[in-house]
């Protein structure tokens, strides 16, 4: 098994042990988990901890790491800074997924999502727990779909899109580079980037 460090020990990352743990257990994994890396104060003294990132990966250097930041712009920021560094997809054994559906690195699948036929995901995508994203949908790098979202078919989001929890898109649509869903707002047309969709209307947020 290869070794891989999950940088961020905050929630996410514990969810991204946790899949792991999972996945050992249906013996699908491929990967062993040495330890988190953090650059927080609070957490990176923590037990299972390593250290901060950059001395974490300098003592471990033919390690695969994983970016576990919630934060879009923090995750797309990580990436590049480590852009010579294996990052792995981790996809729950719970999770469906399309025997032609496309990952970039670095992709996380959560629990119970879909991810259906023909999908396109690019670098560092988060699909949390219960989401689905529909038939020949294109996620744009560093987006994030919350839990119990559902993008419909053929949607492109755009890169660094954070698509909150049980918001829903019509099919067809497009939502701009670092544009907001906010929760629970249903899309019924394209989405500027940098601007906010929220049931009460559209705003610009960069």
């Amino acid at each position: 098994m290869r070794e891989l460090v999950i940088a961020g020990a905050g929630g996410f990352g514990r969810e991204v042990r946790w899949t792991l743990e999972r996945l050992e257990s249906a013996g699908k994994s491929v990967w062993k988990f040495i330890g988190f890396a953090d650059d927080a104060p609070a957490l990176s003294s923590q037990p299972g901890v390593l250290g901060k990132v950059d001395a974490a990966l300098k003592a471990h250097p033919d390690a695969a790491v994983f970016p576990a930041f919630g934060d879009n712009a923090a995750r797309a920021s990580f990436a590049e800074r480590f852009a010579d560094r294996e990052m792995p997809c981790i996809i729950d054994p719970a999770a469906t997924v399309a025997g032609d559906a496309v990952f970039g690195p670095g992709c996380y699948v959560g629990p119970f999502a879909l991810v259906s036929t023909g999908a396109k995901l690019g670098r560092c995508v988060l699909a949390n727990a219960r989401c689905g994203i529909g038939h020949d949908c294109e996620i744009g790098d560093f987006a994030q779909i919350c839990p119990g979202a559902s993008i419909s078919g053929a949607v492109r989001i755009g890169a660094g899109t954070l698509v909150g929890s049980n918001a829903a898109i019509l099919p067809e649509l497009e939502t701009g580079a670092w544009s907001i869903v906010a929760a629970g707002t249903t899309v019924f047309r394209n989405i500027p980037p940098g601007f906010t969709a929220s049931p009460f209307g559209t705003g610009r947020t960069r």
